[in-house]
């Protein structure tokens, strides 16, 4: 079981800082179904998590009110939108993809820091919004691909330059299903199943479900697509 000290938000604080830390924060751990919304767009509740356990979405609605996936939260990830900095609705709605665990935190606390303390952790929380915004400009490089094949290789090999130490043809999991593939690469399920199969024809991909492997070089091919892929 995960314990406070041991979550990355609340790390190297000394056990008097961490006491303080959950007094003025009002943690509340809370369990959550699969389907569920954590956070709702247009949320004006002044206060933020930290996912312990499972994955969440984070989606904004288009014009026409349909779900845009926007990135993918886990492993100790902060579910907060930029918009509590300034006490507005929220404009991302967080909504589980699996049973989730998670740790709600009061954000009142830190709006103005008068120790270093309350500082430390709303510099922690900057950290986190700026985690989130890099996952959103990626997306957004992704979709601004060419074409389809382009976005799914982009995609993997992203998601593939993520395991450390792996033999450049290992199988990883990707996070998502088809149909939030697709949503988050910006096409239809059924066009994405089809470049998909074209691909594992030509041996450039293998895959069963969730679990893929590369026949190209991860880091070359996100070079080719454009040096802002580049880590």
């Amino acid at each position: 079981m995960i314990t406070i000290d041991t979550i990355r938000f609340f790390q190297n604080l000394s056990k008097e800082d961490l006491m303080i830390a959950v007094s003025r924060l009002k943690i509340q751990h809370e369990v959550i179904p699969k389907g569920r919304s954590i956070f709702h767009s247009g949320n004006s509740r002044d206060e933020f998590a930290i996912i312990l356990s499972g994955m969440a979405a984070a989606e904004e609605y288009g014009l026409n009110e349909e779900r845009i996936l926007l990135f993918t939260v886990s492993d100790q990830d902060l579910l907060i939108d930029s918009s509590i900095l300034h006490s507005e609705p929220w404009k991302i709605e967080f909504r589980t993809m699996t049973p989730v665990t998670i740790i709600r935190m009061n954000f009142q606390a830190l709006r103005s820091p008068i120790n270093r303390l309350e500082q430390l952790l709303l510099d922690r929380v900057y950290e986190g919004l700026i985690h989130n915004a890099r996952k959103i400009n990626r997306k957004i490089l992704l979709i601004s691909l060419p074409n389809l094949r382009m976005k799914i290789l982009c995609y993997l090999c992203l998601i593939r330059q993520e395991v450390p130490y792996a033999h450049p043809h290992e199988i990883f999991e990707i996070p998502l299903d088809r149909a939030s593939m697709a949503n988050y690469l910006n096409t239809d399920r059924s066009a994405l199943s089809k470049e998909l199969g074209k691909l594992l024809h030509e041996g450039i991909i293998d895959f069963e479900k969730n679990r893929f492997s590369l026949h190209i070089n991860a880091d070359k091919y996100l070079e080719s697509a454009g040096g802002s892929f580049t880590r």
